[in-house]
């Protein structure tokens, strides 16, 4: 049997999408390498090698698939959304021939994989068992961008997020239950409608922040609303005070019009909570005092919650009961009702 080792299924999938939109707003996808192997066992038709899913609240364009394997085999590429599938059918994509004698082939994509939604590679061809050999040795590799997964674009205007894992990629179920999301639902409900673009990524500090901005990664084509949450990640007061005001002038600079708050970050529960996220908080306020911008506030997530034991953290992020980072569902409401309180209180809510 003869099998295409390029196949364009964006028509099969969605319809034209915006390429320059999508990558102006997004950066290009991480961690989106999937690898299998039969060194444990022999593997049946209909075995799952592996998938790719895009982080909750963030949806993935991928523009193509990457196929290698030492070993000869048929692989169905199917994107599917597990949790909405109610009749027992399976989405099938095209079956592609991967490894020695089938190459190594390219498969192009072009669509938008949605929160929820996998990119999973099912074998078609039963393998032996490699017996500790490893004589499979499949590799899946997705490139693209990573998205916001709000494409409410009939919103006017645009609310853009600058932040590490608590703005962008750990421990929430569902993007809805983000701090951010919650306040686009308050400014919809009031009639006053933005569509979210988020900027960041699990790990980074301040310094990663200054990087993007110098190179360009926040320059999207309109923000009317910019939130910018640092500092969770530093280990010291030096580096956030080395980078953070560089972002600020960049975004009165680029964008003078609209309204932006630099925020303090939740509390954390170890040691660097007095030590460094403490000295942030109050760097934080007076920079953005010092700035005599009127479009610029300063609020603080540092006393959202209540750090005392876990009931507002994520207890699933490899921490310590004790040590924890990452806000749960009930940590990021509290964290929008702190910001919906500040900001009412001091007109800027009514700014908007």
């Amino acid at each position: 049997m003869s099998l295409p080792n390029a196949i364009d299924i964006s028509r099969l999938l969605r319809a034209p999408l915006d390429l320059a939109r999508l990558t102006s707003e997004g950066y290009q996808l991480s961690a989106t390498s999937v690898a299998g192997n039969n060194s444990a066992g022999a593997l049946a038709v209909g075995a799952s090698i592996g998938a790719y899913s895009a982080p909750p609240g963030q949806c993935a364009y991928i523009e193509s698939i990457s196929l290698a394997s030492a070993l000869d085999v048929i692989l169905q590429v199917q994107i599917f959304n597990a949790a909405l599938i109610a009749n027992g059918a399976t989405p099938q994509i095209i079956p592609v021939g991967v490894g020695p004698n089938y190459g190594s082939p390219v498969v192009p994509i072009n669509a938008i994989l949605r929160e929820g939604e996998s990119v999973a590679f099912i074998l078609r061809t039963a393998v032996a068992s490699g017996a500790g050999t490893d004589t499979l040795q499949l590799r899946c590799g997705l490139s693209g961008y990573r998205i916001t997964n709000d494409l409410q674009f009939d919103a006017p205007k645009v609310h853009l997020a600058i932040g590490d894992s608590i703005t962008n990629t750990t421990g929430l179920t569902y993007g809805s239950e983000y701090y951010h999301a919650l306040l686009g639902r308050r400014l919809r409900k009031d009639r006053n409608p933005y569509r979210r673009i988020l900027k960041g990524d699990g790990g980074w500090k301040s310094s990663h922040a200054q990087i993007a901005m110098k190179r360009g990664i926040f320059n999207v084509p309109q923000a009317d609303l910019i939130t910018i949450m640092l500092g969770t990640n530093e280990t010291l007061l030096t580096d956030y005070q080395a980078a953070v005001p560089d972002i600020l002038s960049w975004a009165q600079d680029t964008f003078p019009d609209a309204l932006k708050c630099l925020i303090g970050p939740p509390p954390r529960q170890d040691s660097l909570e007095v030590s460094v996220m403490q000295p942030i908080r109050a760097y934080a306020q007076t920079l953005v005092a010092g700035l005599g911008d009127s479009n610029f506030r300063y609020t603080s997530f540092g006393t959202a919650f209540d750090p005392t034991g876990d009931t507002y953290y994520f207890t699933a992020d490899g921490t310590t009961s004790g040590n924890r980072i990452h806000p749960n569902a009930l940590g990021h409401a509290a964290m929008n009702t702190a910001l919906l309180n500040d900001w009412t209180s001091s007109g800027f809510y009514g700014r908007l």
